[in-house]
């Protein structure tokens, strides 16, 4: 996933991040293997959906 199309939100003076990945529902299989890459350097995952919130340690 271009790192341009990631949202990232840091504090000044620590390494804590945020990053978002904007996600459609319809994509390309590169494109969510490119997702899954990038998300396997995370140690906190959240996942929102219409009827569930999911924490999970990467």
């Amino acid at each position: 996933m271009p790192s341009d199309l990631l949202i990232t939100m840091r504090r000044t003076g620590t390494p804590l991040e945020f990053v978002i990945f904007p996600m459609l529902h319809v994509a390309s299989p590169t494109l969510y293997s490119q997702v899954r890459i990038r998300l396997r350097e995370c140690d906190l995952i959240v996942i929102e959906g219409p009827e569930l919130v999911v924490l999970r340690r990467a």
